[in-house]
């Protein structure tokens, strides 16, 4: 499966959520990404190309105007949500929370039972909503002075992962 598989969706109000490429994923990534998590120590590093048979970049819009993006990959029998931002003239609004049913329906269609992500513990805007959608904290991890804290959310007979080992 591929990012073609997803539709375009209405969000919320005039957020909608459509495709794009790699190429514009890390352009957005990479131009906004400062912008978007201005606390991060370590300083905001887009993600890299996974080798995987499942991939998804979305870009998140308010009418045309880009408002943030969603990067995704099947790894190790579930599916890692590896960077979703939202630019701070955005965040606030109800966007993201409104958002992860959409994409959580997405995956599971796509027949991925687990859906995994980490987080600075500081961001409360990605882990609350998560919590209320059915996560759970399964880890926690520290990787170059940076705490982090691990989520999953399991359908079906899939397993929750367990420990500190870096991955999912």
């Amino acid at each position: 499966m591929s990012f073609l598989d997803f539709k375009p969706v209405v969000i919320l109000g005039d957020y909608v959520a459509r495709p794009i490429d790699w190429v514009q994923y890390r352009f957005f990534s990479d131009k906004y990404g400062a912008l978007v998590f201005p606390s991060d120590p370590a300083g905001y590093v887009p993600a890299e190309p996974y080798e995987s048979v499942y991939s998804l970049c979305l870009g998140i819009y308010c009418g045309e105007q880009l408002a943030g993006w969603q990067y995704s990959h099947a790894q190790e029998g579930g599916i890692l949500m590896r960077d979703t931002g939202l630019l701070p003239e955005h965040q606030g609004r109800g966007v993201y929370s409104a958002f992860l049913p959409h994409l959580l329906t997405h995956f599971a269609k796509s027949g991925f039972a687990l859906v995994v992500s980490r987080h600075r513990f500081q961001n409360n805007a990605a882990i609350i909503p998560k919590l209320k959608a059915g996560f759970v904290i399964v880890g926690t991890e520290i990787e170059a002075g940076v705490s982090y804290v691990k989520l999953a959310r399991s359908s079906g007979s899939a397993k929750l992962p367990s420990g500190n080992n870096g991955r999912m």
